[in-house]
């Protein structure tokens, strides 16, 4: 009777404890018409808003909302907290969902802030304080709590990762209504068994990955021989990087021209994010313009607003255009001196030089050419415009498709870029670089 009893107690002991551990886990009881959860599906996760399956199709930027709605995305990624009340009502209004980004600072071996418990403490005043200012709006759909924070893979958590851990604790306190999540930077498996070991409570996992997102399934199979996967999502993907690129004899990058950049990310989308059964959707990258790389790198809108062929290539992925699209110019080639973009370009200083754009359909005489020479940027550093070296000659006969001008003086790298607008609102870019060595 006593070995019966002692049992008993023992089973009642686990339940006590399970239901605890559950309980401390999640102590909290959502509204699933008000808030975004995730449920168990026979084939893993499915994120659920407002009590409807939500899968993510889209973005990274802060502008375009209209055009993301029309195009048939319906989510947005910012990475700038400075006007995120702003941001929120314009998602609303186009019916989009966004994910906001909580910006912390990147763990370092010599450069840790979370060693500092005064600044421990006024981080999580300043996270709950954000957090309760936007937690009731109905456009949000995930926090995501810093991005690419370099995750130690070590055996005792730091103050790093008790930092990172108060916070997913707070927020989950403060807001229950939403899931929080963390950006890792590729398929870098340290980072991620690291956030495994050390933050399981984190809800989601983002994933900027571009030239490795065809590695995230093999990273997900390893991890699910051990334990349960966190469910993910594709926080970044498009072309290949900067830090990716093929490079020319003096390192300078090589840029697909915006008519392959189009087609890349197509595929790479029908390739490794459509036939993704287990990730919750993705972000393409990037929404606007930025300088990342060179000035047009990432770009799928150029500053004026005007659209790219990427642009038209995620359309085509989640929607289906109700009237004919018109497709901005469709490029075949640059050309500088006779040569090819991929070549590596050598000049003289001060030369008399052409260059010319070969486009699909060469009749068009609505199209509007422009030309610009930078001095090489070198990755993010500063590109530098100077008017003295942007004198063209353009040739009558083809509206400014071919120039001539003359090459800088001063020796070093530099790169031409072309760009081509049509009357729907589009513009098509690409570059060469080209170095002027003396000597020549």
């Amino acid at each position: 009777m006593k070995k019966y009893f002692f049992y008993i107690i023992l089973i009642g002991i686990s339940i006590v404890m399970l239901l605890l551990y559950f309980n401390y886990s999640r102590p909290y009881n959502i509204d699933i018409t008000k808030s975004v959860y995730l449920q168990k599906t026979p084939t893993g996760k499915q994120l659920m808003r407002h009590g409807f399956p939500f899968y993510i199709k889209g973005v990274s930027g802060t502008a375009y909302f209209k055009e993301l709605a029309k195009i048939g995305g319906n989510t947005i990624r910012v990475y700038d907290t400075t006007n995120v009340g702003h941001i929120l009502d314009e998602a609303e209004r186009y019916n989009l969902a966004v994910i906001v980004d909580i910006p912390l600072p990147k763990f370092g071996k010599y450069y840790n802030p979370y060693s500092e418990e005064s600044y421990n403490i006024q981080l999580q005043k300043d996270v709950k304080r954000f957090v309760n200012k936007h937690k009731n709006h109905p456009a949000l759909l995930i926090w995501n709590l810093g991005n690419e924070l370099n995750y130690p893979l070590v055996i005792r958590k730091n103050n790093f990762i008790k930092t990172f851990n108060s916070l997913i604790d707070l927020i989950h306190l403060e807001d229950p209504n939403h899931l929080v999540s963390t950006t890792i930077s590729g398929t870098s498996r340290g980072q991620t068994f690291g956030i495994y070991i050390h933050s399981s409570k984190i809800d989601l996992l983002g994933f900027n990955v571009f030239s490795n997102l065809k590695d995230l399934n093999a990273l997900n199979s390893k991890i699910s021989f051990v334990t349960e996967t966190i469910p993910y999502y594709v926080s970044e993907w498009g072309i290949n990087g900067p830090w990716e690129a093929a490079k020319n004899d003096w390192d300078a990058i090589l840029e697909l021209n915006s008519t392959q950049k189009g087609a890349f990310s197509k595929e790479t989308y029908k390739n490794y994010i459509k036939n993704d059964d287990l990730s919750l959707g993705s972000l393409a990258f990037y929404w606007g313009t930025k300088i990342e790389g060179t000035p047009t790198w990432f770009n799928i809108f150029d500053a004026d607003g005007r659209k790219s062929q990427t642009f038209y290539d995620l359309q085509s992925l989640w929607s289906t255009p109700k009237n004919s699209v018109k497709l901005p110019p469709q490029i075949n080639a640059m050309f500088l001196k006779g040569m090819i973009d991929q070549e590596h370009v050598v000049l003289k200083p001060n030369d008399l030089v052409d260059a010319r754009i070969s486009l699909q359909n060469e009749r068009d005489t609505t199209l509007v050419y422009k030309w610009e020479i930078y001095k090489e940027g070198w990755g993010n550093q500063e590109w530098i415009y100077e008017t003295s070296l942007n004198t063209f000659q353009i040739n009558d006969d083809d509206k400014g498709k071919s120039i001539t001008f003359i090459t800088p003086r001063k020796e070093g790298p530099y790169r031409l870029f072309a760009y081509v607008y049509d009357t729907h609102n589009n513009f098509s870019t690409a570059n060469i670089p080209f170095y002027v060595l003396n000597g020549q």
